[in-house]
C-alpha cells in the first residue's frame, strides 16, 4: 500500500539523506580527483540512460 498519497508526501521529493553522513557519497565526492569524478558522473548517467 503507498502510504505517501494518503499523507500528501509525494515520494518523488523524497531525500535519503544518508549521502550526508560520514563516508556517504558527498565525503567520497570531495575527496575524488577531477579525473575520478569525471568518471564517476559518466557512469552515473550511463545507469541513468538503462
Amino acid at each position: 500500500m503507498d502510504n505517501s498519497k494518503n499523507s500528501g508526501i509525494s515520494e518523488e521529493y523524497i531525500c535519503d539523506d544518508s549521502i550526508y553522513e560520514p563516508g556517504g557519497l558527498m565525503d567520497r565526492i570531495r575527496s575524488m580527483s577531477d579525473d575520478e569524478f569525471e568518471k564517476y558522473i559518466k557512469e552515473q548517467r550511463k545507469q541513468e540512460q538503462r
